[in-house]
């Protein structure tokens, strides 16, 4: 299974010159965080590769990293409708919806205040 890692400029130099680093190194490597409030039992999206977000409970999170149950409900290959749960351990949290990650619900309802 694939990691998104996040990187981040550490140089002042490319900061003055109002460049960004595009490719990742070891000096710029940063480890996604994990949000605040995760616990077991919480509601995710687990980004599925065609960018489908798909209903998910955390059954477990270790560092940046957390275990997934996916609800599915797709067709397969036969084109038949298909219910099911998915396990996918060790998935990185991202606030951007990536394929192969998770993050929180988006808010439905009335705008906060």
């Amino acid at each position: 299974m694939g990691r998104e890692v996040a990187w981040l400029s550490v140089t002042n130099n490319e900061k003055d010159n109002a460049s960004m680093n595009t490719t990742p190194n070891e000096a710029t490597l940063a480890e996604p965080v994990m949000p605040l409030g995760i616990t077991e039992g919480r509601i995710a999206h687990y980004v599925a590769y065609n960018k489908r977000h798909l209903a998910a409970i955390v059954i477990g999170y270790e560092g940046n990293h957390a275990d997934l149950a996916v609800f599915t409900n797709m067709k397969n290959v036969a084109g038949t409708q298909s219910f099911g749960i998915q396990f996918h351990e060790a998935v990185v949290y991202s606030e951007t919806p990536t394929p192969g990650t998770w993050h929180y619900p988006e808010w439905v309802g009335p705008p906060k205040e």
